[in-house]
């Protein structure tokens, strides 16, 4: 709990989620969280481990995105039903390996076992910076 990143996170948990579950404590420890509006927030896969650690705490109420046309090792994950899944298909698209000069890339999203494609932007990664947790 002295690492600097896991505080930040344990207290954004605290602020937005005060009713954790141990689930919502073992999320804090993988991958890149980036705060949606209120209390929502998106959980970006680093690397081929962060998302092996991310698959079996995926609920059945998060989305699931990941990149359909590139090689992709990342997906993200929200608890946010419906209205986010634009923004959190965007995020995913910045932190894959979209070729730069992309001004659109389809994005899988699965909630629920629902699965549907996203056409979007990817957001710009240094736009994401202030919304880091």
């Amino acid at each position: 709990m002295t690492d600097p990143m896991f505080s930040r996170r344990l207290k954004d948990l605290f602020a937005y989620h005060p009713e954790f579950t141990p689930r919502d404590l073992e999320l804090l420890k993988v991958g890149r969280h980036i705060r949606l509006d209120g209390p929502y927030k998106v959980i970006v896969g680093r690397n081929k481990g962060d998302n092996q650690a991310l698959e079996p705490l995926i609920g059945d109420r998060d989305a699931v995105f990941q990149m359909r046309d590139f090689r992709d090792p990342l997906h993200a994950s929200a608890e946010r039903p419906g209205g986010g899944a634009p923004e959190a298909a965007a995020i995913c698209a910045a932190y894959g390996d979209t070729p730069k000069d992309a001004e659109e890339v389809t994005v899988k999203c699965r909630q629920g076992g629902e699965t549907s494609l996203l056409r979007v932007k990817p957001v710009n990664r240094a736009a994401l910076q202030e919304r880091m947790i």
